[in-house]
């Protein structure tokens, strides 16, 4: 991520593009809230992206904070958010929110994901940097590009990424400079043997908008998989840090889970957690499930809010 470029830039450049009659429609009013949402003293969207590890983390955190009140409409609660500096020893939650009524609560947030998606993406994620800083050394290479590659056989883990961005450079290298373009996909044959372990396509595209390697995920590779597996585990994770949360119950908390998935829509996530029976807050206040455009409040003594 560049450090001059800001969270607003990032949801434009990012968010779910629809064609209409008329051409592009505009940025969505749910892309607008989370812009709009304020955090330490500043809109969300004026926050600048930086590639240091902490700072990036608090950017998830407020990113994930605002897709969760907004899909919920409990933004429309939230005058603004303040980040809370972690207490030594002490589990503290992510923000304290100032409420239009003059109350103020503090926040939990955490992501609903699936690691193993998360694992594969990011191996994926490496191996097409390694392939690409390489290759782009490479003019003869880099000129024939873009190259599509999909491993079929299994999702990759970190174990993979060394071994298979060799191969994969090695096989670009040997090969591309040749290739052809076309729309179907060749297998990667045994003088590559991981490649050829993992049931390796690859193809010489011709996507004038396109450079260099991209790597396809393939979403059924999951499976049954899905990030509402881990509701149950980190829930009860973060109610037994509900005492220092709150400061021995002296501020109410609400606990704020979103909804992270590349791979797979997270509507039916959202929506399997708010109909499962039994769910309660406590002891939270509220506990809200959200992905930008749905979401479910908690509250004990009241009926699932559904926005």
């Amino acid at each position: 991520m560049s450090d001059r470029r800001t969270m607003g830039e990032h949801i434009e450049a990012t968010r779910l593009r629809v064609h209409g009659p008329m051409g592009e429609e505009a940025i969505s009013g749910w892309d607008q809230r989370i812009g709009a949402m304020i955090f330490d003293g500043r809109p969300l969207a004026e926050h600048q992206l930086l590639a240091e590890k902490e700072p990036s983390k608090r950017i998830n955190e407020m990113l994930g904070a605002a897709y969760a009140l907004v899909g919920s409409g409990a933004d429309a609660e939230v005058a603004e958010l303040r980040s809370l500096p972690t207490r030594q020893d002490i589990a503290t939650p992510d923000f304290a929110a100032q409420l239009f009524d003059g109350r103020e609560v503090r926040i939990e947030v955490c992501a609903l994901t699936n690691e193993a998606e998360q694992e594969y993406l990011n191996a994926l994620a490496a191996i097409a940097r390694r392939a690409n800083e390489r290759l782009i050394q490479l003019p003869e290479v880099w000129a024939n590009s873009p190259y599509f590659i999909r491993f079929y056989a299994r999702l990759l883990t970190a174990r993979d990424i060394g071994p298979a961005s060799a191969e994969l450079i090695g096989l670009l290298t040997a090969q591309g400079p040749r290739a052809r373009p076309s729309g179907t996909f060749s297998r990667v044959g045994p003088d590559y043997p991981l490649l050829h372990a993992l049931e390796t396509l690859w193809v010489r595209d011709t996507h004038a908008d396109r450079v260099g390697v991209t790597l396809d995920p393939l979403p059924q590779l999951m499976g049954t998989s899905r990030p509402r597996d881990a509701f149950p585990t980190l829930f009860k994770q973060k109610a037994e840090r509900y005492a220092d949360y709150s400061d021995g119950g002296a501020v109410p908390v609400w606990l704020a889970m979103y909804v992270r998935t590349a791979l797979t829509y997270p509507y039916g996530d959202v929506e399997a957690i708010g109909h499962t029976e039994g769910v309660s807050p406590q002891p939270f206040e509220r506990l809200i499930i959200g992905s930008k455009t749905i979401g479910v409040v908690f509250e004990e003594g009241k009926p699932a809010h559904w926005h």
